[in-house]
Order: C-alpha cells, then sequence, then structure tokens
C-alpha cells in the first residue's frame, strides 16, 4: 500500500531536527580532532623530534620519516577539523569564518575574490551565522566546479533588523527556470535551511554570472 506523506509541518521539524543533528556532529567531530586526536600527533612529534635530537646523525632514516608522517597527519587532522566546522565561526564570527571558507574552497581555481561586511563586524545570532556559512560553503563550490567564472564577491550587510549575503560570480550561468524539486541537491540543500532558519534565498543566473541572495530578519 502506497505510504501517506507527512504533513508538511511534521516534515519540517524533522528536518530541524536532521540539520540541527548534523550541526552538532559536526562540532563534536572538530572537536575530537582538534582536541584530542591534533595534541595526541602534537605530543608524539615532540617525543619523535627530541629522539632524533639526542641521536643527531647517529639517528636513523626511519625516525625521520615517521616524524614526516606524523606532521603531515597533524596538518590534515587541522584541516578536516576547520572543514566540519570552523573554530572561526564560534569564536570571530561570520565574516572571518567566510574569508576562511572563500579562500580555502577557491586556492586552486584562479579567481579573483573580494569579500566585503557592513558594517566590518555584523553581529548575526549563531544560528543564522550557521545557515549563511553553509549556504556559502555549497555556492562557493558551485562556482568553483560549474561556473568557470574568473570573479566572485561575497557580501554582507546587517542593517535595520535585516541581515543579507549575497554571492556573484561572472561565469556562464545556468537555467534558473529549470530549477524545482528536481534541482541539484546542493541548490535543494540551500533552499531547505534558509526556509527553515525563516528566511529567503533568491538564485538568478544568466549567461556572464549568477546571484545567490540570502536574506534574514534579526533583531537590530
Amino acid at each position: 500500500m502506497p505510504t501517506e506523506p507527512l504533513p508538511p509541518e511534521l516534515t519540517g521539524r524533522l528536518l530541524i531536527h536532521c540539520l540541527a543533528r548534523d550541526e552538532a556532529e559536526r562540532r563534536r567531530l572538530a572537536r575530537v580532532l582538534h582536541d584530542e586526536v591534533g595534541q595526541s600527533l602534537a605530543m608524539i612529534k615532540l617525543h619523535l623530534a627530541a629522539v632524533a635530537r639526542q641521536l643527531g646523525d647517529a639517528a636513523p632514516p626511519r625516525l625521520h620519516e615517521c616524524l614526516s608522517l606524523v606532521q603531515q597527519a597533524a596538518q590534515r587532522a587541522r584541516e578536516l577539523a576547520l572543514e566540519a566546522r570552523p573554530s572561526l565561526l564560534d569564536d570571530l564570527g561570520l565574516v572571518p569564518a567566510l574569508r576562511w571558507c572563500v579562500q580555502h574552497r577557491t586556492a586552486q581555481a584562479g579567481l579573483n575574490v573580494t569579500i566585503t561586511a557592513e558594517p566590518p563586524e555584523p553581529a548575526l545570532p549563531s544560528d543564522l551565522a550557521t545557515v549563511c556559512y553553509r549556504v556559502a560553503e555549497e555556492a562557493v563550490d558551485n562556482v568553483v566546479r560549474h561556473a568557470r567564472a574568473r570573479n566572485l564577491t561575497v557580501a554582507v550587510r546587517v542593517q535595520s533588523g535585516t541581515a543579507e549575503m549575497t554571492i556573484r560570480d561572472d561565469g556562464v550561468g545556468f537555467d534558473v527556470g529549470r530549477l524545482g524539486w528536481g534541482e541539484p541537491r546542493s541548490l535543494l540543500l540551500m533552499r531547505e535551511r534558509v526556509r527553515l532558519a525563516g528566511g529567503e534565498l533568491v538564485v538568478q543566473s544568466a549567461p556572464g554570472g549568477s546571484e545567490v541572495r540570502v536574506r534574514f530578519a534579526c533583531g537590530d
């Protein structure tokens, strides 16, 4: 027998619950990688380096190889912790986290990147900052993978009880008219994140560029 669809209000609550659990798991993973795995690797690195200094020229090549591998593993743990949830987002706010995110994700793309904020350090509730950050991740990844753009602009503005983030590129564009429930997963995820947080997401595109704009009502 066909299953009856869930009521919209229940579906919405389930999605909110799933997204909240996902973000909580990202926080936990970032903390474990940074505080436990990262610190353990740092201690191993210190001990290996101390042994290498004591042995001097008598240190076997394999010891130096192990030290190099531990350094690589520590660096990778830091990168994974930042990708899961950058500490910048919780410690310094949305704009510093966006700067890191965009620079990290466009490093190999050759894009000219501009990031602006009005005011320079806009205050946003943590939940809205998280939604904006996750939308930016998806949008920037789409630009890097598909847009063939040369320039990327990210602008954040908080003014008169409204928070807005705009992401623009000058790439090849895509057919917005075909978007809907058959649209790519990343766009669906962006729409649901913003909708469930009480905001509005507008996507505009044409040959020559695309724009993703997020707007929320928030306190002054």
